[in-house]
């Protein structure tokens, strides 16, 4: 029970106690005891929740904690860069500040900053010593965003956790690949040096460059300059969402139905549109591993969408499926083979000790199923976009070790003010680069004319 209401219950107590004893004279002094008995229970029930709260706020407060803990973390932009569980929280503040700086000014952030010195005062220590910083008045300004942003970002991917990252040093990398092993021999024992006629045979493996250059993705987000400063905190989860949000969809459309060129599909026409930014797994797959699944989904079509990719298709630890939202639905759960089972296995059915990616809604074979919204749902029966038949979809299926996404740079805002709209905008722009180090063999598989 709070405070206030302890007084407020002892104060009616008293009140309706002396109402009562206008007319009752001779019961005053043992009730005079009762009130005096239930006072002191109150007052030190009070007492105690005192001492409790300012117990609280000590510790929450004490220099002795926050040097604790900033002791053991890393100090200025490593803190940022920093993937310790234990610093997330101070992650979190330090971007929810530098976010209030950028979207509002140094006049409004001044005010926001006092309400979170209340509510993190450890995490503001923390990051005031561990931090070159800025100053605004009397309050200080971090100097970028941490690593934890940028992996709300991907940790809002579904596609593109199939594959592992690498930081670009360069805007453009060259990776360096293996395309044919180096060869071993089988050489009999030489018992006569006078009868070997020929040395171990010369062998080199084949490699080659594949180029990774760095493309900038961008959202923008504006936000009205005559909102409240109170209603600033409840709302930066949702402008970090929107943040967020945005440049994930892009990486997951562009990983997909990514297109330089622009020849896949009819809409894909602007210059800016993110599928434009790198070739995603449909330009990429190779005509030799797209099935026709002429109408319908067979088991058979599963397995033969396998055996087209040869040897990226065939171990299920290696590959993953990646299915639009209706194909899952309506085909993939419905899904029998020829004794009557069902050959999808859902959550339910995989148990709690299975691993599950994120996205995956259950497997099949032992292959993970990805739902992603950005496998097309109004494809022609080719699997392509006409703008007229768009009444089919494709399953995917993707060896993941044979891509990789880069990052020249993670995560950048910067903010301005737009006079004529009376409204703060802000930017967000990452450099990313996604890449196929085998693309001309069969690393992705397509099952297409798949009617939704």
């Amino acid at each position: 029970m709070a405070i206030e209401q302890l007084r407020e219950e002892l104060n009616k107590t008293i009140a309706e106690i002396k109402d009562y004893l206008k007319d009752k004279d001779t019961l005053k002094a043992e009730v005079q005891e009762s009130i005096n008995k239930a006072t002191e229970e109150l007052t030190k029930r009070i007492e105690a929740l005192e001492k409790e709260v300012q117990a609280v706020k000590a510790e929450r407060q004490t220099p002795a904690v926050s040097e604790a803990i900033a002791k053991d973390l890393p100090k200025g932009e490593d803190l940022l860069d920093s993937e310790s569980e234990e610093v997330k929280s101070i992650h979190r503040v330090n971007d929810s500040l530098r976010l209030v700086y950028d979207l509002f000014g140094s006049r409004v952030y001044e005010k926001v900053f006092s309400q979170f010195q209340k509510i993190y005062p450890t995490e503001i220590a923390v990051l005031k010593d561990a931090l070159g910083t800025t100053s605004a008045g009397d309050a200080f300004v971090p100097v970028g965003y941490s690593r934890t942003l940028f992996e709300e970002v991907m940790l809002k991917l579904r596609v593109a956790q199939l594959h592992e990252r690498f930081a670009m040093p360069h805007g453009v990398v060259k990776f360096p690949v293996v395309y044919q092993d180096q060869e071993a021999y089988y050489i009999p024992e030489n018992v006569d040096e006078s009868a070997v006629t020929s040395p171990i045979p010369h062998s080199r493996p084949t490699t080659g460059n594949i180029e990774f250059r760095a493309k900038k993705l961008a959202s923008r987000t504006r936000v009205s300059a005559e909102l409240e400063e109170d209603s600033i905190i409840p709302m930066l989860p949702l402008v970090k969402n929107q943040i967020t949000d945005a440049i994930a969809r892009a990486i997951e459309n562009a990983i997909i139905n990514g297109d330089v060129d622009g020849t896949l599909d009819a809409d894909n026409t602007e210059a800016n549109d993110p599928r434009r930014a790198f070739n995603g797994y449909r330009k990429i797959a190779i005509d030799e591993a797209k099935i026709d699944a002429s109408g319908s989904l067979t088991v058979g079509k599963l397995t033969a969408l396998q055996g087209a990719m040869d040897k990226y298709g065939i171990y299920p630890e290696d590959v993953a499926y990646i299915v639009s939202p209706k194909v899952f639905t309506k085909h993939l759960l419905t899904l029998k083979d020829e004794a009557g089972n069902q050959v999808v296995l859902t959550h339910d059915k995989l148990g709690s000790k299975a691993t599950i990616l994120t996205g995956q809604l259950g497997q099949v074979f032992g292959i993970p199923i990805i739902v992603s919204q950005y496998v097309r749902q109004d494809l022609n029966a080719s699997g392509v976009y006409d703008g007229t038949t768009t009444g089919y979809s494709i399953i995917l299926l993707v060896h993941k070790r044979s891509f990789l996404i880069g990052y020249r740079r993670e995560l950048k805002v910067v903010q301005s003010f737009r006079a004529d709209l009376d409204q703060r905008e802000t930017v967000a722009t990452v450099r990313i680069a996604f890449g196929c180090l085998f693309p001309s063999h069969p690393v992705v598989g397509i099952l297409y004319n798949i009617p939704v």
